[in-house]
């Protein structure tokens, strides 16, 4: 970090509680949008993949084949 970066991190005022949790569900409901994507499975051409994910704690547990 350079000396500018430090003492503007300085002069702001404290993140609340509040904040964190706003700003955690903003981007909890970003990552939760669908995309679309290729998956290319080398190890075993025309294979299947399938995997378990969650990201936050609050969500359950998600199957994706």
């Amino acid at each position: 970090m350079d000396a500018k970066n430090m003492t503007r991190a300085k002069t702001q005022a404290p993140v609340t509680r509040d904040e964190v949790i706003k700003d955690l569900k903003i981007q909890r409901d970003k990552d939760r949008q669908m995309v679309k994507g290729v998956f290319k499975y080398y190890e075993v051409p025309g294979g299947i993949v399938e995997f378990s994910f969650k990201k936050y704690k609050e969500d359950p547990m998600r199957d994706f084949l």
